[in-house]
């Protein structure tokens, strides 16, 4: 498949660029030694591992992707209270100060709690990365439970609202690492989801902003 091509061909880019981090490491290692009055290295010595630190870390993330391991570990399908289990990470969210709301009422459908957890924990991090506050709300019909995270930035083009959930695909490619991620969240969300029957999608309301909704 050439997409799957293109994105092993991506991890294998970033592993080389971990490679060449490792190797300005061990050079700055060595002018620390032979420098050891610059009062600059340290700072550089520092940022230097903890870029490491972050490309083993993506490294990881890329290897349990395409290896296809079982990223929820084999978690049973068990009856979960939704609205508990969302409101638990918004109740964590605003302990530390986060722009999080939620609205709902007990519900309880079969789900993989701790993948689950992983998702909505993802569309909120990125509600408040780039939409300013994440406004969380769990609704019930008769077709679905339905998780809305709903954000007010400036949404995704329509004609990207489906190229999000790509491995790798960003929407600024002005954004680095720091700031915009590696473009591995939403696809891992959607596997996730799917691995249990759900579905993720994404859509831009009148009001403005982002919505993610989970339909489990």
């Amino acid at each position: 498949d050439p997409t799957d091509d293109r994105a092993v061909a991506r991890a294998a880019h970033w592993y080389l660029q971990a490679n060449d981090k490792a190797h300005a490491q061990a050079m700055i290692e060595q002018l620390r030694h032979l420098h050891p009055q610059a009062t600059e290295l340290p700072a550089l010595q520092e940022r230097c591992v903890a870029d490491v630190r972050e490309m083993n870390e993506l490294i990881d993330t890329v290897l349990e992707v395409f290896r296809g391991t079982d990223a929820d570990g084999g978690e049973p399908m068990q009856d979960t209270d939704i609205s508990a289990l969302v409101q638990a990470l918004t109740d964590d969210l605003l302990e530390q100060g986060q722009a999080v709301s939620f609205e709902g009422t007990s519900t309880v459908t079969l789900a993989r709690p701790a993948a689950l957890r992983r998702v909505v924990g993802n569309l909120i991090s990125n509600a408040l990365r780039y939409g300013e506050r994440a406004e969380v709300s769990v609704t019930t019909s008769q077709a679905a439970v339905s998780i809305a995270v709903q954000d007010h930035g400036p949404g995704i083009a329509p004609a990207q609202l489906e190229s999000v959930f790509q491995p790798f695909f960003r929407v600024e490619s002005s954004r680095n690492r720091h700031t915009g991620g590696v473009g591995l969240g939403l696809y891992i969300a959607r596997d996730l989801l799917q691995r249990q029957g759900a579905r993720l999608g994404l859509s831009n309301p009148p009001q403005g902003g982002l919505r993610a909704e989970v339909s489990l």
